[in-house]
């Protein structure tokens, strides 16, 4: 957290950067030369296979050669150069403190945009580099930060911003607070600002408590359940005093926060951690102003007795947090003792011989399970069934680190053509005491008749086909055999490629009727391998030879556990393991993550293959990570096509599985999962923590970089990460299309750019009949060029968005940007989905809105609820910013509000704002009604409504909106053309701007009489032109509902109050909609 505020400038500066614009307006102070807001960077005459360099305001800008092909526009503006003595003194007079500032700052924005519009400028990538911040590709900006080191334990910090009469606010800073809070702070910031540092007063370098949590002394039973409520400890300690009664000072929050591994997390429950299991303790000042030593104990208890939890997958662990303010005001954190209650481990048993539902076991033939652990022999016999019964003898074989199985032989013969089933029940005892873990059960069945070859036993070709490369070869025989005539070399040959393996060793059993050939190293994996017994020189017992020779060729199997079958999977348990997953005659296979995996331990780090890390390959299996993590994934290909975990998945099924702390780059389709899904289910898939998914090309998403052809992603989730792309770039899949679906999916505090189009939270295009369901964006920074949404840059072809609620997002980007989406068209529709008040859509050209950003091609925006902060240069809408091609707008409501960019002096004309579009164009807005705010001092065409429209219909819509504009305003459209009709419509404006000269009530500007039936609030005021004003009413009128349904006030009959609309509050609301989605935030 020491670098917080360079990596904010890195990250903020980068943002400015991709963007091309400066957020900032008004002048700035200092005396540096700046250059103007336009001024040209000339390469034409420029050599261009070298750098250029430009010196501009002190500050250094470099273009590298590889980007000399355009001319640039460079822009600076210098927010504040130098601390005054003035400002100073009335800075510490605003924060009440005597000690002296440092001023961190300047701060300089910088945007380089390169006059060809098709170069990308947002290729930029940012890094923090000591005390200056570093750009690179296509320009370089170094910035200097005063050689101040970040030092939470001495200074506090402060964001300071004022205006030019140097009036000063403040907000602190803390080392724990997120990147993208730090951000979203300052982009509402419109003057000046920097940061400056204040020296802590006297206080002890100990301003922090000591928390620490001690162990509950408690293990949980074998049973699989806890069997008591185990005690937390939280003891609160000083190492000197501390006082919390001066004035203005409050005593800490102490936040304790306890959670455990997943399949456990759940259940987990306590009188003190609430789900999600933290808990808040107000402090006293008593309490706080201490002498050294300890301060308070808190003793938690948690409510676990009888709760189950899985001892094979985790141990039953539960970590705890504290975080607190101390008395300088100043954020702490700790990590408490992380505690675990071990479980204890249990043997596992496991079948060996025969494989299970064989089919051709010799009647002499004897069963065989292996354990992990050893186990008391006085206890195996009782624990066995045989089904059908029949006698038997048991003898268990235990020698450490070698021999570890139970032998079952029948008292005489298994009967011929017979199905038995042999179970070991858990009453079978470890040495410790402690019974199996689970029973094991073998189901087998008898050869049809007498034989006299020998079999394979294991690897069994009825089964499998395959050997494992520690388990024994196993050969059975339908007699005893002279086991001396089985000799290596003539009597059995083992061999690999024609060449034979004589590293192994021989083990018969009691009756000499089967042996087990284990090898002294293991089994090459993949490798083939023939086993050959010789009727010529292997006899019985009786001294005949065997009838006819064993010939049998198997591969080696890379994995220990399983079958690779929906019943009996293949288990990961290693790096090794996980990277086969994928290969040649295992990529379709079933498979299981057993453990937590990090391939940064293994040799599939980011060094393998000359240093482009994990090599992902196309897989059609089912893989499920049984909430197992996978850390550390290390692709470095920024050439190559398809990268991810797994390369291209086809129709497989991919659930479960947990991605942390990634580092992927690939060329396009590229993400954390996979490259391409083709006709594949995710479910229940993380990528998190501080992952980075880079594409150098298209297609990038956090999950899936290319999802299609009916793809399905279930709950999954990107979270606490960062991805970069150029087009199509999305928080869970870059580009969806062909019938696929996302549902339920989240993108959390994370970073999205791309430096071309399509850029989302979710998803960066969705195309061709494709849909997100119930899937939500929090806490996100999404920027680009155009095509911009905190749910999906852009859907079209008959795509659908339904129940979505971003929330906490700033959405940056030139044209065509919202909150839900950039644009949608052919046939889309966008419905039971809401924005909120803590959420930004900031366009820097045109085509913004607080759900889509541009609306065509019969399009349709249903049952919608917009309440974020929309900020724009043309064509802005609380709902939308273009709305044309036969689309709709109905049932939906907007009440955030609606800006223009102050000081903008740009070539885009400022035009057209609307509290739900700001062009309506050959389409219609039905029954909604906007209550907001609409802001637009330097924007013409700017309505309550709607800004403008052409063609279009507005039918039984109402504004309550705040408006404010600089020509051509009215309460409900700010501009009619070419036979638009305004119908059965109500101005509730609570005020409207009436200097500039052309305003109106129901339009500003009207070319045909297309007003029909609209009325006014009669305290607004009267324009004196019948055409732009209406009919009045009071206040209390138009809370009736008998106003609205009668049916004589409208041309086309009363508002619809059955299934459209409703008064919650006869007399004392306005009307409200019946359908629109609950708010959730």
């Amino acid at each position: 957290r020491s670098v917080l505020w360079i990596t904010f400038l890195t990250l903020f500066c980068a943002v400015l950067f991709a963007t091309g614009c400066n957020l900032f307006g008004g002048g700035s102070s200092g005396n540096a030369s700046l250059p103007g807001e336009l001024s040209v960077i000339n390469v034409e005459n420029h050599d261009r296979t070298l750098a250029l360099i430009k010196e501009a305001g002190g500050i250094k800008i470099e273009i590298p050669a590889n980007a000399m092909s355009v001319n640039y526009s460079l822009s600076i503006k210098k927010i504040i150069t130098d601390l005054d003595a003035a400002s100073a003194s009335l800075l510490k007079s605003d924060l009440t403190l005597a000690n002296n500032l440092t001023l961190i700052s300047p701060i300089c924005l910088i945007s380089i945009t390169p006059d060809n519009p098709g170069l990308a400028a947002s290729a930029i990538r940012a890094n923090a580099i000591g005390d200056s911040l570093i750009f690179s590709q296509p320009a370089s900006l170094t910035m200097p930060l005063n050689a101040h080191q970040l030092n939470w334990a001495k200074y506090n910090y402060f964001i300071a911003s004022g205006d030019d009469s140097k009036t000063w606010s403040f907000e602190p800073l803390n080392p724990a607070e997120s990147l993208t809070a730090v951000i979203k702070r300052i982009l509402i910031i419109t003057k000046y600002c920097c940061v400056v540092a204040q020296p802590k007063s006297n206080q002890p370098e100990a301003d922090s408590l000591q928390v620490s949590a001690s162990k509950p002394d408690f293990v949980p039973a074998v049973t699989q359940k806890f069997d008591e409520n185990p005690l937390l400890s939280i003891t609160l300690e000083t190492s000197a005093a501390l006082n919390y009664s001066q004035a203005g000072v409050n005593p800490p929050k102490l936040r304790l926060i306890a959670f455990t591994p997943f399949d456990f997390g759940p259940n987990l429950k306590s009188t003190q951690l609430l789900p999600p299991y933290y808990k808040e303790i107000n402090l006293t000042t008593a309490e706080m102003t201490a002498q050294t030593g300890k301060i308070a104990t808190f003793t938690l208890p948690l409510e676990i007795n009888g709760i189950a939890y899985n001892e094979s997958k985790h141990p039953a662990t539960i970590f705890a947090d504290a975080s607190w303010l101390s008395a300088s005001n100043i954020l702490y954190t700790a990590d408490l003792t992380r505690f675990g209650f071990a479980p204890l481990t249990r043997a596992f048993a496991t079948a060996v011989s025969p494989m299970e539902n064989a089919t051709d076991t010799f009647v002499t033939n004897s069963v065989v399970f292996s354990f992990d652990k050893q186990m008391r022999a006085n206890t195996l016999e009782s624990a066995i069934t045989i089904e059908p019964a029949i006698p038997f003898i048991a003898s268990y074989s235990y020698t450490a680190n070698s021999i570890n199985r139970l032998t079952i032989i029948p008292d005489t013969t298994w009967e011929y053509n017979t199905q038995y089933t042999v179970t070991l029940a858990t009453s079978a005892l470890d040495i410790g005491g402690y019974p199996l873990f689970e029973p094991v059960q073998l189901t087998f069945t008898t050869i049809a008749d007498l034989s006299q070859n020998p079999a394979l036993v294991s690897p069994a070709p009825s089964v499998r086909n395959f050997a494992r490369p520690f388990e024994p070869l196993i050969v059975s025989f339908p007699h005893p055999v002279n086991t001396g005539t089985v000799v290596k070399g003539t009597g059995l040959v083992l061999e690999k490629a024609g060449v034979e393996v004589q590293d192994y060793t021989l083990q018969w059993d009691g009756n000499k009727t089967m042996f087990f050939l284990y090898p002294d190293v293991k089994l090459d994996e993949l490798s083939s391998y023939t086993i050959s017994i010789y009727a010529q020189h292997v006899k019985y017992s009786t001294g005949e030879n065997i009838a006819e020779s064993l010939i049998a060729t198997f591969t080696v199997c890379p994995f220990n556990h399983g079958f690779g079958t929906s019943a009996n999977p293949f288990q990961v348990f290693t790096a090794r393991e996980l990277s086969y997953v994928g290969y040649p005659g295992y990529n379709d296979k079933h498979y299981t993550q057993a453990v937590d995996i990090d391939l940064a331990d293994s040799q599939y780090n980011a060094a393998y293959d000359d240093g482009k890390g994990w090599i992902p390959r196309d897989f059609s299996g089912v893989y499920d990570g049984d909430n197992n993590k996978i850390q550390n994934l290390s692709i470095n290909r920024p050439d190559t096509d398809d990268v991810g975990l797994f390369k291209t998945l086809t129709s497989a099924d991919i659930k479960n599985v947990i991605i942390e702390t990634a580092e992927v780059t690939g060329n396009s389709n590229v993400g954390a999962l996979c490259g391409k899904a083709f006709d594949t289910d995710f479910f229940m898939c993380e990528v998190r923590l501080n992952s980075d998914i880079t594409g150098t090309n298209n297609n990038v998403g956090g999950l899936i970089g290319k999802a299609y052809s009916g793809s399905l992603i279930e709950n999954c989730t990107f979270y606490t990460s960062q991805i970069t792309g150029k087009e199509n770039v999305g928080g869970i899949a870059g580009y969806q299309t062909l019938d696929t679906t996302l549902t339920s999916c989240v993108s959390s505090n994370c970073f999205i750019s791309g430096s071309v189009k399509n850029i989302g939270g979710i998803a960066g295009l969705t195309s061709e009949s494709s849909n997100i369901a119930y899937s939500n964006s929090i806490d996100l920074i999404i920027s680009g060029p155009q095509y911009v949404g905190g749910i999906t840059g852009q859907l079209n072809t008959d795509s659908n968005l339904r129940g979505s609620h971003p929330y906490d997002l700033s959405v940056l980007g030139n044209n065509y940007t919202g909150i839900i989406a950039g644009a949608m068209s052919g046939g889309s529709i966008i419905y039971e989905s809401a924005t909120y008040d803590s959420s930004n859509a900031v366009g820097f050209g045109s085509y913004t809105g607080g759900i889509v950003g541009h609306m065509s091609d019969n399009s349709t925006v249903d049952k919608c609820a917009s309440k974020g902060r929309i900020t724009a240069i043309a064509h802005a809408g609380g709902i939308s910013g273009y709305c044309e091609g036969d689309s709709y707008i109905t049932e939906s409501y907007f009440d955030g509000i609606v800006n223009d960019w102050e000081g903008y002096n740009g070539p885009v004309e400022r035009i057209n704002f609307g509290g739900i579009a700001g062009t309506v164009m050959n389409s219609y807005v039905l029954n909604s009604y906007a209550s907001g705010t609409v802001i637009a001092t330097e924007t013409s065409n700017v309505g309550g409504l709607v800004g403008f429209t052409d063609y279009s219909s507005i039918q039984k819509c109402y504004s309550r909106t705040e408006i404010d504009f600089n020509d051509y305003g009215a309460a409900l459209i700010g501009k009619m053309t070419n036979e638009s009709a305004l119908i059965s419509c109500v101005a509730l404006n609570t005020s409207i701007s009436t200097a500039p000269a052309n305003w109106g009530i129901t339009t500003s500007n009207i070319e045909s009489d297309g007003v029909f039936n609209c009325y006014a609030l009669d305290s607004l005021p009267t324009t004196g032109e019948p055409l732009k004003d209406a009919p009045r009413k009071t206040d209390a009128e138009f809370k009736t509902t008998e106003f609205y349904t009668t049916a004589s006030n409208w041309p086309t009959g009363g508002w619809d109050f059955v299934s459209i609309w409703q008064n919650e509050t006869e007399g004392t609301t306005y009307p409200t909609l019946q359908n629109i989605p609950g708010l959730i935030w």
